[in-house]
This record gives structure tokens, C-alpha cells and sequence, in this order.
């Protein structure tokens, strides 16, 4: 029976709320001052000590604190419902949406018209609208790809001495490239440079050049530059075929050629006075 009777009259309980915020401490003091007659004098001014006047200061800077901490306080309550806001919104949104496609396929019933798989055979058997034509450009021909190949010189090394196999590769093609540098080496207008090298198994080095004509000219002048890179580097002269007096033999352009062929000579002098 009490139990009734206090839940009955639950809203009486408690006064209401006023509608009107209480004034502060310092609008209080105020007040009593003002209403106070025997601070007054004849003319009708309020006599206050400095002590008073020390006293209503301070309560205003308190009150302006507590304004300025009740705002932030109210800007940090804001961020932290916003940022509760967002976590609730990122769980629930996923699940809200799941059940909206529940609720949709539940609705509308099973989709009768699914697309059927196509096996490969099937997809392979359909014809294409437009065939296949052939590319109106021919290939180059095979001469032209084997001009643009890179082309290589193998200059062979001091078998008894392998520290050529400790030097970079990339040291050796610029020793090689300042060589030629050196020399001018131009073919058809176009300097003649080393793109690259490697190291052969057997200890021989191979320098690759952009054509044949570069290629040429390397191998001719071979037994200058290659000294330049490095001295275990072993290279002669290239050699050719001279018919002298209808017999052919091997010379090179060596030191001692025009001795050769002197001596060639008086051997068939002798065969000649001999007959």
C-alpha cells in the first residue's frame, strides 16, 4: 500500500527544476550592497573599503574561469558523443544494410533468372563478328635484326695471370672507352663506344659494340686499345693474305713486314736463276 502511494505521487516528490538559473556569488554581494542604506551617505553614494573592492575583482575572475572551464567542458562532452556516435554508426551500419538485403531477398523470392555458366567449349565455339586479319607490316628481313644486333670482341688474356678476373666490368668498358676516346675512333661519323663487357670462363674478355662496322674497326685496331685496359690483355695485329709471285703466305701488319717480304723475294730469285 505505501508502495502505491510513493509511486503515485513519484512526481511530487522532488521540487522542479526552476526555470531560471540561480544568480552567481558576485551578483549576490552586489545585491546586498546595494540594498544595504547605512553604507550610504547624504548624497546617496555607496561607501566600499579597497578590501571589498579586492574582493568583488576576484570573484569576477572566478566567475569568468568558470565560464571559460564550463565551455570546454561542454565542446569536450560534444567531441566525445560524436565520436561515440561514429563508432555505433560503423558497427551497426554494416548489419543494418545486411538486413535490408535479408529483408529485400525475403520480399522478392529466389532470382529464377540467374545467368547460366558457360562451359569453355560453349564461350569457344561462338564466332567472332570481325576474323582475324594478318598485320599489313612485314617483319624486317633478317640481314636488317642481325645489323641491329649488338656486336662482340673477344680479346684474349694472360693465361698465367689472373688478376684481370678481380677488376669490375665496368671499370674495364671505361678504361676501354677513354682508349678509344683517345684516338678518335670514328666509324661513318659515329663514335665508336663500348656498351658493355663479361668475363668468359676461359679468363678471355668479351666487349660488346652496337654494329659489325664498329665491330670491324675494334678488331683492326684491337692490339692499341686493348693495352689501354689493362695489361694482361693479349692481342696482335689482325692478320691478311698477300699473293706475292703467285705464292700465297700469312703476313701481318707487324714490325718486320717489309723484311718478309724481301726475303720472299730472294727466294724466288733463286728459284728463278735455278731453272
Amino acid at each position: 500500500m505505501d508502495e502505491d502511494v510513493i509511486i503515485s505521487n513519484g512526481d511530487h516528490a522532488c521540487n522542479s527544476r526552476p526555470a531560471v538559473n540561480p544568480p552567481s556569488s558576485l551578483h549576490t554581494l552586489l545585491n546586498k550592497v546595494l540594498a544595504d542604506s547605512t553604507a550610504r551617505n547624504e548624497s546617496g553614494a555607496i561607501l566600499v573599503d579597497p578590501t571589498f573592492v579586492e574582493v568583488i575583482l576576484t570573484l569576477s575572475a572566478e566567475n569568468e574561469k568558470t565560464t571559460r572551464r564550463m565551455e570546454e567542458t561542454i565542446v569536450q562532452l560534444n567531441r566525445t558523443i560524436k565520436q561515440l556516435n561514429d563508432k555505433i554508426d560503423a558497427k551497426f551500419d554494416p548489419v543494418m544494410s545486411r538486413l535490408a538485403d535479408l529483408e529485400k531477398r525475403m520480399k522478392n523470392g529466389p532470382d529464377s533468372q540467374q545467368a547460366q555458366k558457360k562451359s569453355f567449349a560453349s564461350i569457344a565455339a561462338i564466332s567472332t563478328a570481325t576474323p582475324l586479319k594478318p598485320p599489313s607490316i612485314r617483319p624486317p628481313p633478317n640481314q636488317m635484326l642481325a645489323s641491329l644486333k649488338p656486336k662482340r670482341v673477344i680479346i684474349h688474356s694472360n693465361p698465367l695471370n689472373n688478376t684481370l678476373k678481380d677488376v669490375p666490368k665496368c671499370a674495364l668498358v671505361q678504361k676501354a672507352n677513354d682508349a678509344l676516346a683517345k684516338m678518335n675512333a670514328t666509324v661513318d661519323g659515329e663514335i665508336v663506344a663500348i656498351r658493355g663487357a663479361s668475363m668468359l670462363p676461359s679468363g678471355d674478355v668479351s666487349f660488346y659494340i652496337k654494329n659489325r662496322s664498329q665491330q670491324k674497326w675494334l678488331m683492326e685496331h684491337k692490339h692499341i686499345w686493348s693495352k689501354e685496359v689493362h695489361t694482361d690483355l693479349e692481342s696482335t695485329p689482325s692478320t691478311f693474305s698477300v699473293m706475292a709471285h703467285g705464292i700465297r703466305f700469312g703476313s701481318s701488319k707487324v714490325d718486320g713486314f717489309e723484311r718478309r717480304i724481301n726475303q720472299k723475294g730472294r727466294f724466288n730469285s733463286v728459284i728463278l736463276h735455278e731453272s
